[in-house]
């Protein structure tokens, strides 16, 4: 007769099987190498040198827009309200189709006092809006009429 050994007691393994979970990592590094180049796209865009002046030459009426607080804007060098804004544009664009936007604001203004001028000039039916940034030590004072 064979001789049998008498039964151990077993004991859990403390070890964790890591070759899963290298397996799984090396499949997403070969992935991501692959798909990294596919969305790795260049443009070249040519930026503007702060500083440099660009003179364009147009056919357009400029009208220049400032925005200096958030009550209303300076249009033609008078302080009208946004409404009166749209209405006076929407004049012009009946006369001069092309007119062209120049919209300045100081840096200090909040972003929606902008963004409302912008959907006032939108909305009168101009579609050359252009922007600049207002002097910082500008200040213009004028009447209503």
């Amino acid at each position: 007769m064979s001789e049998y050994s008498a039964p151990t007691k077993q004991t859990a393994i403390a070890d964790i099987n890591t070759t899963p979970l290298i397996d799984v990592m090396l499949v997403l590094l070969i992935i991501f190498m692959i798909t990294t180049p596919l969305t790795t796209h260049i443009s070249k865009v040519k930026l503007p040198i702060p500083g440099e002046t660009l003179l364009v030459k147009t056919e357009a009426e400029q009208l220049h827009v400032k925005i200096e607080s958030k009550s209303g804007v300076h249009f033609e060098g008078e302080l009208i309200s946004l409404q009166e804004l749209q209405r006076r544009l929407a004049q012009r664009v009946g006369q001069r189709p092309h007119a062209q936007v120049i919209l300045e604001t100081r840096p200090d203004l909040p972003f929606e006092t902008s963004l409302i001028a912008i959907n006032r000039i939108k909305q009168s039916g101009i579609e050359d809006l252009r922007f600049a940034e207002l002097n910082p030590g500008f200040v213009q004072t004028s009447q209503s009429r």
